[in-house]
């Protein structure tokens, strides 16, 4: 695969773009957590009733998620000619 220098580069191959959008999120996750202060909830169980909740609880579901596939991926994965023969 060759890279042609005349090929038009996308918005995200510029990385003042890629910092922009970085900073945006960080921004965007912010206001969430700010906003859990304002936006009156009702909790079904004590705790979700902790300041960022939902924040922390996804960021454990994903890092689970992730442990997980790895470990199944020890588990399944075959020789690297397995499949050849």
């Amino acid at each position: 695969m060759s890279i042609d220098p005349n090929e038009k580069k996308g918005w995200l191959d510029q990385p003042a773009n890629v910092d922009k959008l970085i900073k945006g999120l960080y921004a965007l996750c912010a206001l969430t957590v700010l906003a859990e202060f304002v936006v009156h909830m009702h909790p079904h169980f004590e705790a979700e009733k902790m300041p960022a909740f939902y924040g922390v609880f996804g960021f454990v579901a994903f890092v689970a998620i992730v442990r997980g596939g790895q470990l199944l991926r020890k588990l399944i994965m075959r020789d690297k000619g397995y499949y050849d023969e």
